[in-house]
């Protein structure tokens, strides 16, 4: 460890600790090792040199805002450290510097005056900082308007009870405190949208992107809150983090998938039929499938009213057909792709069914790269995976954000709702780990009968930093706001605690001078207001909302076919048309073992051709017949001498110096483009001089012609295409193309007038 620690010693010089409130003790004892040496003197470097540029640490935080206990953060260590560093520096003689900040560039005073009131109780203080100093922020934004309410809460309706049990025909209007919050909720942002209702900081009306909605946790009134949203028309980014197979988006694309693998399912037609893709009303699902006779399938209805319905036939056949070849990744792509799947999904959901689809696109081609394609494999594995999301809501658009106070860490918005400030805090689990002289003891504490002695010690010292924490989260949650905070919230069935945050802020705001009470109906709302007192520079700023037009029509147009075929044109394989050039060694079969022998000795000499030109002449002839004389090769004398005088009576031809010659390449790739074609082929030998280029190919697989005129037109059309390629690289130098019949070993030239008739 001493080794390892002076080697890092030796590399580093600063130390910076960004979010430092929530750096675990595990994580400050790292940080405290490799700083061991910073204070302990000169070391690797002179005094003169420490002095000029001593070694430093710089830690950023705020334990006010330390809200991730779950993460194992313990805001006291951020204290304790900070008095571990401060006695270590002056002891070295060096400076240590606490600068607090308490100017804020976020919020305005209206904000951050209720902020510090909240806070005035010495215990409150003590919660968040672990210290009674007072809290006080001052503001960056001098005279900038601000406003905070707090509404009353909703209390719970008292309900009759049917005497008698009657069937439920009617949709009876629901009380449930949680959706009247978030109908009041929407209600106020759908007025401030349509009035135009201004956003003086910022010298515009409000949008939906201005609006932040902060909860503890993802309950029922967050669905409640986006539907009361959608109800109105507001745009909405949905939930932070989501479960992938929850959303609807998602679950039409899956329900899509499982009507290809089974059309005759009965319930996943009528969900397809009334998902957006299709859009059928509740009356035409109805007019379809209610006069079917008994066990018809809703597929055989549908596709019995062909004519009624061809356009809905027509487009699930197609998906139907394609879903038969096609992986999953393929198939949702072409659904929402050409068969402009997600524009139905957006105009129907929202723009936010975007991140869900993208996701579930990503996890389609995870699968296909880790298991074996199928449709009904990857809809198992989806399901069964239970995937979470988190989406970025920073870049939320111009839509209203719905999220926990934890995950708005770092965020703000002109203008910040808090509606569950009635709900308790979290209690500590049941099942949890304490400290005690050093050492880590498991307990279970489930009710107070089980709260007895080290257990209830342990508990309550739980509990307390449960406490403190939600205080702190609070906290958190206000300065999160930017011009306006809004505070409401409900209650259940029994009353709310006097400890939640709706009478920690309700309380404090109360108390201070300016507060007005406005009645509004049989309501009294609590408002602090500062109204603009200078005129704010951002008053001349604009949203500049972009006017996006509608996609052209060829968007939506297949492209056409590429001119060039996909696979590349093989100059030496034979075309359909072309004659064979080949004779098959099973049309006659005494010529069977005459036709082996051949391409046995094609293909040696091919490979002597290949080799003998890089070595020097004195050493070619052993080398060939070394070459040949291999046990594996079943030659005779006779048989390597032959070989060996023919190959050698070519490479050496001194008419042939530059094909064979120290400038000439053997097996060289040639890719180009001929008119339409694509070309990839290789030359077997080729040459390349000031003005001229020689192009060389063995031929095995038939007895040669007699003549250059009696050259098959594939081998011609072959050379022709190499000469082609050639000719657009080198247009100043002359090529000639030379064949080499490997079964007599006898080098023939093409004539130019051969060459040239080719087109292609």
């Amino acid at each position: 460890a001493s080794w390892i620690l002076y080697k890092l010693d030796g590399g580093i010089d600063h130390i910076l600790i960004d979010e430092a409130q929530d750096t675990n003790p595990e994580q400050w004892k790292i940080i405290s090792k490799l700083a061991l040496e910073f204070f302990s003197g000169a070391g690797r470097h002179d005094e003169e040199t420490i002095k000029q540029n001593p070694r430093t640490i710089f830690a950023v935080g705020d334990v006010k805002q330390s809200i991730y206990s779950f993460q194992k953060a313990e805001p006291k260590q951020f204290n304790t450290t900070k008095e571990y560093f401060d006695t270590h520096v002056n002891a070295a003689g060096l400076e240590f510097k606490n600068v607090p900040m308490n100017l804020s560039f976020r919020s305005t005073s209206a904000v951050l005056e209720v902020v510090d009131q909240v806070f005035k109780p010495d215990d409150f203080r003590q919660a968040i900082s672990f210290s009674k100093d007072e809290i006080r922020h001052d503001t960056h934004r001098i005279g900038a308007p601000g406003l905070v309410e707090v509404w009353n809460p909703i209390l719970p309706q008292e309900t009759e009870q049917d005497e008698e049990w009657s069937p439920p025909i009617i949709q009876k209007p629901a009380h449930d405190p949680k959706s009247i919050a978030a109908e009041q909720i929407a209600d106020k942002i759908a007025d401030w949208v349509k009035s135009g209702e201004m956003l003086a900081s910022k010298g515009r009306p409000v949008t939906a992107g201005d609006i932040l909605i902060l909860v503890q946790k993802r309950k029922e009134f967050v669905h409640y809150m986006i539907r009361a949203l959608k109800k109105r028309k507001i745009n909405v980014a949905g939930l932070d983090q989501m479960v992938l197979t929850d959303q609807l988006a998602v679950m039409d694309l899956i329900a899509m998938a499982n009507f290809t693998l089974l059309p005759s399912d009965d319930l996943t037609l009528a969900i397809v039929l009334k998902s957006p893709f299709i859009g059928m009303s509740e009356e035409e699902l109805f007019d379809l499938a209610y006069p079917r006779a008994k066990g018809e399938s809703l597929w055989s209805a549908l596709l019995k009213k062909r004519a009624h319905y061809k356009d809905i036939v027509d487009y699930l056949t197609l998906l139907t057909n394609y879903a038969d070849f096609q992986p999953p990744y393929e198939f949702f792509s072409y659904l929402l792709g050409p068969l402009r799947g997600r524009e139905k999904l957006i105009a129907r959901l929202g723009e936010q069914s975007n991140d869900p689809v993208d996701e579930f696109l990503n996890q389609a081609m995870k699968y296909e790269q880790n298991n074996i394609s199928s449709m009904q494999g990857f809809l198992s594995w989806i399901e069964k995976g239970d995937i979470k999301i988190k989406r970025d809501m920073e870049q939320g658009g111009d839509m209203v954000r719905i999220m926990t106070v934890h995950g708005a860490k770092g965020l703000q918005a002109p203008i910040v709702f808090l509606p569950d400030t009635c709900q308790e805090m979290n209690f500590p689990d049941s099942l949890f780990w304490h400290e005690q002289e050093y050492q880590n003891y498991i307990l279970w504490v489930k009710n107070k009968d089980t709260q007895v002695g080290a257990g209830k010690i342990a508990y309550e010292k739980r509990k307390n930093d449960v406490e403190d924490e939600n205080k702190r989260l609070l906290y958190v949650a206000m300065t999160r706001a930017e011009d306006r905070l809004y505070i409401t919230g409900w209650e259940g069935k029994n009353k709310r605690k006097k400890s939640c945050w709706y009478d920690m802020i309700r309380d404090a705001v109360k108390e201070m001078d300016g507060t007005e009470e406005i009645e509004d109906g049989d309501e009294i709302i609590l408002r602090r207001e500062h109204k603009s007192e200078i005129r704010i520079i951002e008053a001349a700023e604009e949203k500049v909302i972009p006017n996006i037009p509608s996609l052209p029509t060829w968007a939506f147009i297949a492209p056409s076919a590429e001119p060039i075929p996909s696979r590349p044109l093989s100059p030496s394989r034979p075309d359909d048309d072309d004659e064979e050039v080949t004779s098959s060694p099973l049309k006659i079969s005494q010529h069977i073992k005459r036709d082996k022998q051949k391409y046995h000795r094609g293909r040696l000499i091919h490979k002597l051709l290949e080799i003998l030109p890089e070595l020097q002449i004195e050493q070619r002839e052993a080398a060939a017949s070394r070459y040949l004389s291999h046990k594996a090769l079943d030659l005779t004398e006779d048989d390597i001498e032959e070989i060996t005088k023919e190959v050698l009576a070519i490479v050496e031809n001194d008419d042939l110096t530059v094909l064979f010659g120290p400038t000439s390449r053997s097996e060289v790739p040639i890719v180009g483009q001929i008119g339409n074609y694509s070309l990839s082929g290789q030359v077997d030998r080729l040459a390349i001089s000031d003005d001229e280029i020689l192009i060389i190919d063995y031929k095995t697989n038939r007895p040669p012609p007699d003549d250059a005129k009696n050259i098959p037109k594939i081998y011609v059309r072959q050379m022709a295409a190499y000469r082609a390629v050639l000719k657009d690289i080198y247009p100043k130098h002359k090529v000639r193309s030379f064949l080499l019949w490997t079964d007599i070993c006898s080098l023939m030239e093409i004539p130019e007038e051969n060459l040239s008739k080719i087109e292609f």
